[in-house]
């Protein structure tokens, strides 16, 4: 893995890497690669592996030992195989950190929860420094949440607190951003905030799993799709890649209304079908 290492040297590569947990193979030899700049969408059902991938990635979970298992973080032209050190600039933003604070009860104002993403803390327990609250009170107004930075993150809409976790995901400038399923629940509004933040110039280097077409943001350049632990599908994103993904979920949309209603011929959903195929 270090035969490229250098200024084209991906920032994370995972070889092979596997994870199972208890009898059920969460990860099954995935290979994967994310160069500076890259905008990947991960497609996948539930249960594909996505969110173990991204937690992969970070270094918050570990492959299972196979003998084949990769993984490797070249920052700033320093190879290592161990996240030590650079979790830092590698954010992660999941559902389960929105669900933790209610499950928990930390009743934190919106400007601690954002100063924890500066020390990757659970709760507040590292002191800022005069730089650093700077730079939550920065965060604060872009994510739109100064007038609401005194209240409690309890009380915020499911829209504010996607926007108060992504400040807290941001705060720290990472380098490489990943993004779990972040647009499920929200309005049109929230959507397009967060696509102009995925779009700005803050946001350089992503990954975000994606249930439809409608989640993916507009700059994406690659995709990578998981079925059963395994990849089946990675490349770029281009526009006959964008219609075909439309043209699919309208079939299934179309054979769902057909087995419901039984009002379409099940003959021209399958040739729906097969038109899908010549696309992809």
């Amino acid at each position: 893995m270090n035969k490229d290492v250098g200024r084209e040297s991906p920032l994370i590569s995972l070889e092979h890497c596997s994870v199972k947990l208890g009898k059920h193979w969460a990860l099954n030899d995935v290979s994967f690669q994310l160069r500076k700049g890259e905008r990947w969408v991960l497609l996948g059902e539930n249960g594909a592996g996505k969110s173990v991938l991204m937690k992969i990635l970070r270094g918050d979970m570990w492959p299972t030992p196979t003998g084949n298992e990769q993984r490797q973080y070249c920052f700033d032209r320093q190879p290592q195989s161990q996240p030590f050190g650079i979790k830092h600039r590698v954010a992660l933003l999941t559902p389960e950190w929105q669900d933790k604070y209610v499950r928990y009860d930390w009743n934190l104002t919106v400007t601690q929860v954002v100063t924890t993403g500066l020390f990757d803390e659970d709760i507040p327990r590292s002191k800022p420094n005069a730089a650093q609250r700077r730079a939550v009170d920065q965060w604060l107004r872009r994510c739109k949440l100064w007038s609401l930075r005194q209240r409690s993150f309890l009380t915020l809409s499911y829209g504010q607190r996607r926007r108060a976790l992504l400040a807290r995901a941001l705060v720290a400038k990472p380098e490489v951003l990943l993004l779990d399923e972040v647009f499920n629940g929200l309005d049109s509004v929230q959507r397009s905030f967060l696509n102009k933040v995925l779009q700005s110039r803050l946001c350089r280097t992503w990954l975000t799993a994606a249930h439809s077409s409608a989640d993916i943001p507009p700059n994406a350049t690659h995709f990578i799709r998981l079925s059963q632990g395994k990849v089946i599908e990675q490349g770029r994103v281009t526009s006959a890649f964008r219609s075909g993904l439309k043209l699919i979920e309208t079939s299934a949309q179309l054979a769902a209304y057909t087995r419901k209603k039984n009002t379409v011929r099940p003959e021209l959903v399958e040739g729906v079908l097969r038109s899908d195929k010549r696309i992809l």
